[in-house]
């Protein structure tokens, strides 16, 4: 797959690290993650940035003892409802 890219001067990208500073308290830099996943296959029939943000630790992904942190889950759920709402007003 070809590698994904979206500008950290991105609206949606700006909006994600303003609602992950707010509500984590600590400000994140935006860069790339070596795997693969479904954006490659969004970003260029979409012409949208595309922006991987979640729960969990990637070092478990697909593995049979993956899981996420309640807390981390209730965190992720308040960062994507904050970056939405600010994304809708724009």
């Amino acid at each position: 797959m070809p590698p994904v890219d979206s500008s950290p001067n991105a609206p949606a990208v700006r909006s994600f690290c303003a609602a992950v500073a707010e509500v984590t308290g600590e400000t994140p830099t935006p860069g790339g993650v070596p795997y693969g996943t479904d954006a490659a296959l969004l970003v260029a029939p979409l012409g949208v940035p595309m922006i991987l943000c979640g729960p969990g630790n990637p070092d478990l992904a697909h593995q049979t003892d993956e899981y996420v942190e309640i807390a981390k889950l209730v965190e992720s759920a308040k960062i994507l409802t904050l970056a939405a709402a600010r994304l809708l007003r724009a």
